[in-house]
C-alpha cells in the first residue's frame, strides 16, 4: 500500500461528519468516504485530497442522512444547493447595497442597484412576519402524520400576501430607479420583476396541488434577504462612505491644484472645469468611487466650490460633500441660488467635518 494511505483527512470535516451524520448511516459512509480520501491522495496529492473531502463532507449534509432530523424539521432543507442559494443571495445583497462606495469606475447603474436592495432592509421588512408565519405552517405542514390531508390553505394565502407585497414595494421603486440610474436599470427591474412575478404566480399554483410534506423553503427567504439588507445598511454603510469619502477627496487634490494654479495665472477662477484641460490637467480626474458620478465645480464671484455627492437609505438622502472656502451664512438667505451646492448646504438636516481641510459634508433628505 503506498504510504500516502496513511495519511489522515481534515480532523475538523470528519468531526462534523460525525456530528450530523446519522448513526445508522454513519459507519458504512465514512468507511466510503476515507477509502475515496485515500485514492484520491494517491491520484493528487494530499492538498488536493483533502480539499476533495471537504467537499465531499459538506455535499453529504442533507436531510436523508442528518441524525434526528425530525427535531428541526423547521428548516428541512433537502441538500447544500438551498442553503448555498440562500447564502448567494444574502451576500449578494450585501455587495449590491455597499458597491457604490467601493473603488471602481463610477456609474449610476450601481447607484440604481443599491438603492432597490436597500428597499428590502426597510420596506422589506413587511414580508418578515409573512416569512414567520409561513415557517410555522410549513413546519405544521411537515409534522402531520402520513394519510392525512395536507393543509396548504395557510402557504397559499401567505404566498399571494408575500407576492402582493413584493410587487407593491417594486412599483414604488421602479420610476426612482429611472431617476437615479436612467432607462437600462429600470428595463432590468421591470424584466427581472416580471421574472419573478411569474415564477411565484406557478408557485402559487403548486401548492394547492402539492401532495408532499417537504418544507418548503421560500418563507426563509422571506425573512432572512430583508434582515440582511437592513443590517448591512444599518453597520456597513457608515464605515464605507466614510472610506469612499476619503477616497473621493483624495482623488480631488489635483482638480483643486489645477483650479488655483488657473487663478494664480488668470487672475480669476475657471468659468467651468473644461477650461483647465489641457495647459493644466489633462483630463478631469474620476473620483474612483463607483456610487460618485462626478465632481461638481461652481464658480461664484471670486470663490469656488468643489462638490460631489453619495446617495444612502435608498437613494432617499443625499451626503454632500463639499470643499469650500467660505461656506455661506444661514442670515444671508434671501441672496442665495439653491441650484448651486454652497446654497443648498443650507437644506441639511446635519453637518461634520470631513476631517480634511475646507471639506464638510452635509446630510440633505
Amino acid at each position: 500500500m503506498d504510504k500516502n494511505s496513511n495519511y489522515n483527512p481534515p480532523r475538523l470535516a470528519l468531526t462534523f461528519f460525525r456530528w450530523f451524520c446519522h448513526p445508522d448511516f454513519r459507519e458504512e459512509i465514512e468507511g466510503d468516504l476515507l477509502e475515496q480520501f485515500h485514492k484520491k491522495t494517491q491520484k493528487y496529492g494530499l492538498l488536493k485530497a483533502k480539499s476533495l473531502f471537504i467537499k465531499d463532507v459538506l455535499l453529504l449534509f442533507r436531510s436523508n442522512i442528518i441524525k434526528n432530523f425530525s427535531h428541526f424539521s423547521f428548516i428541512q432543507f433537502t441538500d447544500m444547493k438551498t442553503i448555498i442559494s440562500l447564502f448567494a443571495f444574502c451576500l449578494l445583497t450585501i455587495v449590491l447595497i455597499v458597491s457604490p462606495f467601493f473603488p471602481g469606475p463610477s456609474n449610476s447603474l450601481v447607484i440604481g442597484l443599491s438603492s432597490v436592495s436597500l428597499t428590502l432592509g426597510f420596506l422589506g421588512l413587511l414580508l418578515v412576519p409573512v416569512g414567520v408565519l409561513w415557517v410555522i405552517a410549513e413546519w405544521k405542514k411537515s409534522r402531520q402524520p402520513e394519510g392525512k390531508t395536507i393543509n396548504w390553505k395557510p402557504s397559499y394565502y401567505l404566498s399571494i400576501i408575500a407576492t402582493v407585497i413584493i410587487v407593491t414595494i417594486s412599483l414604488i421603486y421602479i420610476p426612482l430607479t429611472y431617476h437615479f440610474a436612467g432607462v437600462l436599470a429600470s428595463a432590468a427591474f421591470v424584466i427581472l420583476l416580471s421574472w419573478l412575478l411569474y415564477r411565484m404566480i406557478r408557485f402559487i399554483r403548486k401548492i394547492k396541488s402539492q401532495s408532499s410534506r417537504a418544507f418548503i423553503s421560500m418563507p426563509v427567504y422571506l425573512i432572512a434577504l430583508p434582515l440582511i439588507a437592513f443590517t448591512a445598511n444599518k453597520f456597513l454603510v457608515d464605515p464605507l462612505s466614510n472610506y469612499s469619502r476619503k477616497l473621493a477627496i483624495k482623488k480631488s487634490e489635483i482638480l483643486i491644484h489645477a483650479i488655483e494654479a488657473y487663478k494664480n495665472r488668470e487672475g480669476e477662477y475657471p468659468e467651468s472645469l473644461e477650461n483647465l484641460k489641457g495647459k493644466y490637467i489633462d483630463q478631469i480626474p474620476k473620483s474612483s468611487v463607483m456610487g460618485v458620478t462626478s465632481y461638481r465645480y461652481s464658480k461664484l464671484d471670486d470663490d469656488f466650490t468643489l462638490a460631489f455627492s453619495q446617495w444612502k437609505d435608498g437613494a432617499s438622502l443625499e451626503e454632500l460633500v463639499i470643499y469650500d472656502k467660505s461656506p455661506v451664512s444661514k442670515k444671508d438667505y434671501a441672496n442665495f441660488n439653491y441650484k448651486l451646492d454652497r446654497y443648498r448646504t443650507l437644506g441639511a438636516f446635519a453637518s461634520y467635518d470631513a476631517g480634511i481641510k475646507h471639506w464638510r459634508y452635509y446630510l440633505c433628505d
